[in-house]
């Protein structure tokens, strides 16, 4: 018995040392990546709920939809999406598997990224699915880029991987090789 009970205290401790809150930290906790925030509500605790309607998910209610899209080449097999969602300084990213066999497609949280809004230079704002890497389209690349006048933005402040392999969001060390499109380019100039 005082080995079971030594056993479950250790678990505790090692546990809650890997959940940082600090203001100034990058950090992993669980599931989420948060990005030099302040501190925030468990948005992991979304991780694994599934929906047909983000007004389904209390969390959410502080937030604004930005829009999302589905990924893959194949029109017939579009199973995971990236849904944006902000709160004025906080932009949520969710990583989701897609349900289309119901007569209500539903979305299952699979990740979610935060990164704090504050902490963007001026002009700076979050791409997906418009990436390449090396030259090839990567519609996986999640990354916030500086915008200017030219057909591919190439200043990448970081990126990250919604990886359909794993079905986690995973930061991209180097973003150096990254270019998004401008989709605005050419237009009312």
């Amino acid at each position: 018995m005082k080995y079971i009970l030594f056993i479950a205290a250790a678990c505790s401790v090692l546990c809650s040392c890997g959940s940082k809150t600090s203001n100034d930290v990058t950090t992993q906790r669980g599931p989420d990546t948060i990005v030099k925030g302040t501190p925030f509500p468990p948005h992991n605790s979304i991780v694994g709920k599934t929906f047909a309607d983000p007004k389904e998910i209390p969390l959410l209610a502080g937030y604004r939809d930005e829009g999302g899209t589905l990924l893959g080449s194949d029109p017939m097999n579009k199973d995971y999406a990236i849904a944006h969602f902000t709160n004025g300084t906080n932009h949520l990213i969710l990583f989701e598997k897609v349900n289309q066999s119901t007569e209500q497609v539903k979305y299952l949280v699979l990740d979610t990224l935060v990164i704090d809004g504050s902490t963007f230079d001026p002009g700076q704002t979050i791409l997906f699915t418009s990436c390449r890497k090396d030259s090839l389209n990567d519609p996986e690349i999640i990354a916030v880029v500086k915008q200017e006048k030219k057909e591919r933005f190439d200043k990448i402040a970081k990126a990250w991987r919604a990886s359909k392999g794993t079905g986690r969001i995973m930061e991209i060390i180097n973003p150096k090789r990254i270019t998004c499109l401008n989709e605005l380019y050419g237009q009312n100039e």
